[in-house]
C-alpha cells in the first residue's frame, strides 16, 4: 500500500470507459484526492472518502469529458490503486496496477507495429515543470530509432509508435529517458478476426539480470510469448527456465 499512486494511461474518448479502483485495507476511512492530468497541462481535482476495509470505484467518464487522461491519487492512508479500461461495450478491456514511484528512465520490452497491432507509449509528467523526454525504439536487428518530445507539466502525452518513421511494421522495445521524473505505460490494441483485443502494463524503471513471470500457458488455445529487451551496448546471453505444475521444468538458452 502507498499514500500516492500514478496511472499514466487512461481515456474517456475513442469510445473507452476508464475506471480507477481504490482498495483501502486499513481500519480507518481514507481521504483520497484524485488529480486528472490531461494533454497540454489542464487538470481536474476531486476528493473522495473511502470506507475502511473497502473497495471504491471512480468512473472517470463521469468526471472528465472526452479526453486522454493520466491520474495521480493521493491518500491520507496507505491504499492500493488499479485502473481498468473497456471499449466497444466491454468487448475489449485491460487493467494494470499503478505505480507509487516516478523515475527518469523506463523500459518496455514488448511492442510491435506489425501483425495488425497498434502500440502506444503513454507518459505522465506530474511535475510543474515541462519534461524533455527522449524515446529510443529498439528494433530486432539492433537499430535504434530516436524520437523526442517536450511534455508540459501536470499532463499526459501519447506516442502512437506506428506513426514514427522507421518504426513501421516491426517488433520493438522502448526506452524512455527524461530530464524530469515521469511515469510510463505501454498499451497495445488489435482488431481480431471476430473480436478486438488489447493489453497494457506499467513499464519498469530498472533492468535486471533475473526476471520472474508467474503467469503463462500454452494450453486452452493460448499463444505465449516472452519478450526480452537488451538496452546494453553488448550482447546478452539469456536463459529461460519454464516451470510446470508437476514441478518439472524446461530449460532454454539463447
Amino acid at each position: 500500500p502507498s499514500t500516492i499512486w500514478y496511472l499514466a494511461e487512461g481515456t474517456t474518448a475513442w469510445d473507452f470507459e476508464t475506471y480507477v479502483l481504490v482498495q483501502n485495507p486499513n481500519l480507518e476511512p481514507a481521504q483520497v484526492n484524485f488529480t486528472f492530468m490531461k494533454p497540454g497541462g489542464v487538470t481536474q481535482e476531486y476528493d473522495f472518502s473511502v470506507a475502511s476495509n473497502a473497495r471504491f470505484t471512480v468512473n472517470v467518464n463521469d468526471l472528465v469529458e472526452s479526453s486522454d487522461v493520466s491520474t495521480k491519487v493521493e491518500s491520507n492512508q496507505p491504499v492500493i490503486c488499479e485502473r481498468s479500461m473497456y471499449r466497444y461495450n466491454k468487448a475489449l478491456g485491460h487493467d494494470t496496477i499503478g505505480t507509487p514511484s516516478v523515475a527518469q528512465d523506463w523500459y518496455m520490452a514488448e511492442g510491435t507495429t506489425a501483425w495488425g497491432f497498434d502500440t502506444y507509449i503513454l507518459v505522465q509528467n506530474p511535475n510543474t515543470e515541462q519534461a524533455l523526454v527522449d524515446f529510443e525504439f529498439m528494433l530486432p536487428d539492433g537499430n535504434v530509432i530516436p524520437y523526442g518530445a517536450l511534455i508540459p507539466g501536470q499532463s499526459r502525452f501519447t506516442v502512437h509508435v506506428d506513426d514514427i518513421p522507421g518504426c513501421e511494421s516491426t517488433d520493438l522495445s522502448t526506452h524512455v529517458g527524461s530530464d524530469q521524473p515521469v511515469i510510463c505505460e505501454r498499451a497495445m490494441y488489435w482488431e481480431g478476426a471476430t473480436l478486438p483485443g488489447g493489453h497494457d502494463t506499467i513499464a519498469t524503471p530498472l533492468p535486471s539480470t533475473t526476471w520472474y513471470l508467474a503467469e503463462g500457458t500454452t494450453a486452452w488455445g493460448f499463444e505465449e510469448y516472452v519478450l526480452v529487451q537488451n538496452p546494453n551496448d553488448t550482447e546478452a546471453t539469456v536463459s529461460f527456465t519454464f516451470m510446470k505444475p508437476d514441478a518439472t521444468s524446461v530449460f532454454f538458452s539463447t
